[in-house]
């Protein structure tokens, strides 16, 4: 019996095509593959909290998605890890245009452009269109030591903001889950792509460098499913667009009921100072760095003063 969730299936059916066309999945998603026998322990190591709580190696063939789009594996012309991510309908296609334009040569000259790169395009049928992106982990571990390391931070998505404002583009859904960063300096075995804590195969817990131990860490905004592109600056105008997982501006009052148009450039500001706020300085910061939680705090209450280039 192979334990394969539903929400995996698709991956396990389309795992030969991929083959074909140059990308190898874990065997886990191979048709026929028996996962390996677990104990009690092993079955409770699967739910993925974090590892200290199982430091014990378990068997990366256990290792399953939470999220049914996005899957790792493997380039096989250099074993590269990457990321498959599915673009299912036509509301994600502008994805994948997006992501073109930000990844094409005139765009990544640009140091303000901290936007996930477009490594490859899959046609795989014609309902399924898959995109290859570099492995990314969560922006927020392992914490933050130096002031100077937040607000660089701070600084590499600010900059990103600016630079695809400057090109009219809205990204719609700036919080948490959408900010990300290359976690390869900070593990010299590198990591499981979908299990952060452990080395790729599994089976122990990887070394992990601090933040002061590395010259200088990448942060990158993805996922551009709800980003709008404007061909100029005089063709902006307020609209109703797809509201992100930050409804707490004052123009989303009214969310999920009637809503009037909106600046979805002055929302893009909102969500990214409300992500400072929320995310960054009440819950990363406030108790691990009193002193550096008042900084940050002052920074918001005069981001308002400060003058976007695009804007």
């Amino acid at each position: 019996m192979s334990f394969i969730r539903p929400h995996e299936y698709v991956w396990r059916d389309i795992q030969p095509l991929l083959q074909e066309r140059g990308y190898m999945l874990r065997p886990r998603y191979h048709k026929g593959h028996k996962l390996g026998r677990r104990s009690f322990l092993n079955r409770a190591q699967n739910c993925l909290l974090p590892c200290f709580y199982f430091p014990k190696p378990k068997f990366e063939d256990h290792i399953f998605l939470l999220q049914s789009h996005v899957l790792d594996a493997r380039r096989m012309s250099d074993n590269m890890p990457v990321m498959l991510k599915v673009l299912d309908g036509p509301l994600q296609y502008g994805d994948l245009g997006l992501l073109k334009l930000l990844s094409s040569p005139e765009m990544k000259d640009d140091p303000r452009n901290h936007c996930v790169s477009l490594l490859d395009i899959l046609f795989l049928s014609q309902n399924i269109i898959i995109i290859v992106l570099p492995v990314l982990k969560d922006w927020d571990s392992p914490p933050f030591e130096k002031v100077g390391q937040v607000l660089d931070f701070v600084l590499q998505i600010a900059e990103t903001v600016d630079f695809l404002h400057e090109h009219n583009i809205a990204h719609g859904d700036l919080y948490t889950n959408n900010i990300m960063m290359d976690g390869s300096p900070l593990h010299p075995q590198q990591f499981h792509p979908i299990d952060y804590w452990r080395t790729p195969d599994g089976q122990r817990l990887t070394p992990t460098l601090s933040r002061s131990q590395v010259p200088r860490v990448q942060y990158y905004i993805i996922d551009f499913g709800n980003s709008i592109m404007f061909p100029s600056f005089e063709h902006r105008r307020p609209l109703r667009a797809r509201v992100g997982a930050d409804h707490s501006a004052p123009e989303l009052a009214a969310y999920p009921g009637k809503l009037e148009p909106w600046d979805v450039f002055k929302l893009d500001i909102y969500t990214f100072g409300n992500f400072i706020r929320t995310r960054l300085i009440q819950v990363r910061l406030s108790l691990r760095s009193p002193h550096l939680s008042c900084l940050l705090c002052s920074i918001c209450r005069n981001i308002a003063t400060w003058t976007f280039l695009s804007l």
